[in-house]
């Protein structure tokens, strides 16, 4: 069992998020709630003080980071449950138990008391890094607690009244133009902070990038990658509701092989942008019929009114037969554009948009994971981009994202090697947080007396 005293994890192939290849039968030793070496067994010492933790044939990795979800609505009851809280509760600890110990929130109604009940925290819960609510541009997009900005000096006042009062980053949405993004940029950046991207609508996600922002959620590119008659071609296509936040059509057409593909990848790398593509969310609309999209693993242990709510929900209810033709292209060609992109030197973030329809708390991150692979990441890659680069995205690198002395203690320890089967990371042997067990199949006799 782990209790009070420092403890050597001992034995255990370390992933250690930092790009570099698996150390084998490796020491981790933890100290309150630190890594305070990673070393080899005779390098030890401490005099007897470490309780050794034989994980001999299993790896540990960081603790995961889903970069992109939206907690801030679920005690407000998005899905209309008896009891919001208890549902709460439940998908904090999924989170926990599928060893995400790290969520970034891009989106919450406001910088409230559900705010500062995430921001504080519980051992059991994931750590958490949110934006508070969006700012947008007029008539701002469909969702509760937009900040609606008209003019620079609407949009410099509220980031920094968002900084001012907690929020880890500002995000801007889809409704947003040039000069009142460029004054939030500029008021983000003058405090330390970044600045994320929902766009593609107003603004393309180039001109986003050299206004400043720094990281760009979804792949919302579009009308700067393709030819004029391709737009004509999608312009003359009737509007559909959800057009402004997911629209899909210019996938049907770009070529992720093309140089203007290739310019824009080098943009993003000139500027060091990170791209977090939730791919999982643009299966859930483009490849919505298929079983295994709406029966994903975990699915069992979702509150009926959680479900129910999924069922109806409507990003593709104005879809048509065209439309449907040319889905499985689109979504080929987004997973093309994400492999393309990484092999462009493109920084790729894990993230899920969860909770929408079918993305569960935990295992929507590990269908992430999948994705990428399928993209064409190495599975080390695939770690490294739900590791340390959501931690970079964030700014808190210097404590979370790699097992290195002086990081946090947030580890995932697996049966079997995430390197070969990423698979092995759904059912996590012991999750630690801040040093502690809060998770895995191993937990209950960890803790033990």
């Amino acid at each position: 069992m782990i209790d009070s005293q420092p403890f050597a994890l001992a034995g255990a192939r370390v992933i250690d998020g930092t790009g570099k290849k698996a150390m084998e039968d490796t020491v981790v030793l933890v100290e309150g709630s630190r890594i305070v070496n990673v070393c080899q067994r005779e390098e030890i010492g401490g005099g007897g003080r470490y309780q050794i933790i034989d994980v001999a044939g299993k790896t540990i990795v960081p603790g995961l980071i889903d970069s992109h979800v939206h907690l801030g609505q679920l005690p407000l009851n998005r899905f209309g449950v008896e009891d919001p809280m208890s549902l709460f509760e439940t998908f904090m600890k999924m989170f926990v138990a599928q060893g995400v110990t790290t969520v970034r929130d891009t989106g919450s109604p406001d910088l409230d008391n559900t705010f500062r009940l995430l921001k504080a925290g519980d051992p059991l819960w994931p750590r958490y890094y949110g934006s508070g609510p969006n700012l947008d541009g007029p008539p701002g997009g469909p969702h509760a607690g937009l900040r609606v900005v008209d003019t620079p000096d609407e949009a410099r006042a509220n980031t920094i009244d968002l900084i001012e009062n907690g929020a880890d980053f500002a995000k801007i949405y889809v409704w947003m133009t040039e000069e009142p993004l460029r004054a939030v940029v500029a008021a983000a950046h003058s405090r330390g902070k970044k600045v994320a991207a929902h766009v593609g609508n107003t603004l393309t996600a180039e001109a986003a990038v050299r206004l400043g922002v720094d990281a760009l959620e979804h792949i919302r590119v579009g009308p700067e990658l393709l030819t004029a008659s391709q737009q004509a071609e999608i312009d003359r296509l009737p509007r559909r509701a959800h057009d402004h936040l997911l629209s899909f059509r210019p996938w049907r057409y770009i070529d992720v092989g093309s140089d203007r593909t290739t310019a824009l990848f080098d943009l993003f790398v000139e500027r060091g942008v990170h791209l977090t593509p939730t791919l999982v969310l643009a299966r859930g609309a483009l490849l919505n019929e298929e079983a295994h999209v709406r029966n994903p693993p975990g699915i069992e242990l979702m509150a009926e009114g959680v479900v129910r709510h999924w069922e109806s929900k409507a990003w593709i209810g104005d879809f048509s037969k065209e439309d449907w033709t040319f889905a499985s292209r689109e979504w080929e060609q987004q997973l093309a554009f994400v492999g393309r992109a990484h092999e462009a030197g493109v920084k790729i973030v894990a993230g899920t948009d969860m909770p929408n329809p079918f993305i569960l708390p935990g295992y929507g991150l590990h269908e992430e994971l999948a994705l990428l692979s399928e993209a064409g990441l190495s599975n080390h890659e695939v770690i490294r981009a739900a590791t340390f680069r959501g931690a970079e995205l964030l700014d808190v690198a210097s404590d979370l994202g790699t097992i290195e002395k002086g990081k946090l203690a947030d580890l995932v320890i697996t049966d079997g090697d995430p390197a070969s089967d990423l698979a092995v990371l759904r059912e996590p042997w012991a999750v630690l947080k801040d040093g502690q067990v809060v998770a895995g199949t191993a937990a209950a006799d960890l803790l033990a007396p």
